[in-house]
């Protein structure tokens, strides 16, 4: 196991404050449990301080078929098709004008409402 000197500095700040705490005057049972739980926390920052972020410095694994990682990816690629589909829609009426695209719609709704005529019995 690698020693990352969190117990070292945990003991040496216990005796600090054990020694601090006896001579402000506390009693000798206050000054040993006051210092452990300073010794504990100051070896417990020393680790947290030196450790390094695991997390961080790998990249994250590639996804496996069937699992929620995968169709993540998958949702991301069709997003990415969608905007692709869509920039190539925007540029299309550009290119046409506006007034193409009311037209069409225009036609829609007509359709729209004759289907609908049909499907209510009434022409």
């Amino acid at each position: 196991m690698e020693s990352s000197g969190a117990v070292p500095a945990g003991l040496r700040w216990a005796m600090i404050f054990l020694i601090s705490f006896f001579l402000l005057g506390y009693s000798a049972l206050l000054c040993i449990l006051l210092a452990i739980i300073g010794g504990f926390s100051v070896g417990g920052i020393v680790e947290w301080w030196k450790s390094k972020d695991e997390l961080l410095q790998k990249p994250p694994p590639k996804a496996e078929p069937g699992t929620i990682g995968f169709l993540a990816e998958d949702a991301k690629a069709r997003v990415e098709e969608g905007k692709q589909s869509l920039q190539h829609e925007i540029s299309r009426i550009a290119k046409e004008g506006f007034g193409t695209v009311f037209r069409h719609t225009a036609g829609m709704r007509r359709r729209r409402r004759s289907v609908a005529k049909k499907s209510h019995g009434r022409r």
